[in-house]
């Protein structure tokens, strides 16, 4: 339901205030710790206390350029789709020391 409805349900705005930071830094230590390459979705909730908590993380989220999560949010920061899927690419490449095609150079 969530997921088919998200327009109605769902704001998505960017955040930079201290809670903000404090959840970037458990999520990417998260990302870190488990391993994970690239890009990911992590999940937190914050404690009665307003801390953040790690509660799960997808480690192949979500690309669809109209309804996921990843792609809604780099929009949100102005990044184009296929810069997005670009970076994620040279992020890939790089890890293996390939170079990346000018199509992926020039798109990031």
């Amino acid at each position: 339901h969530n997921k088919e409805n998200f327009k109605s349900l769902v704001t998505y705005q960017l955040a930079d205030d201290a809670a903000a930071l404090q959840a970037a830094d458990v999520a990417l230590a998260a990302h870190h710790a488990l391993g994970c390459r690239d890009a990911s979705r992590v999940d937190l909730r914050c404690d009665v206390n307003g801390v953040p908590r790690f509660m799960e993380l997808n480690p192949l989220a979500g690309i669809h350029p109209q309804h996921s999560d990843l792609p809604i949010m780099a929009k949100l920061s102005g990044m184009s789709y296929v810069t997005l899927i670009g970076r994620i690419m040279a992020s890939a490449l790089q890890r293996y020391n390939l170079a990346a095609p000018a199509e992926l150079t020039h798109a990031a």
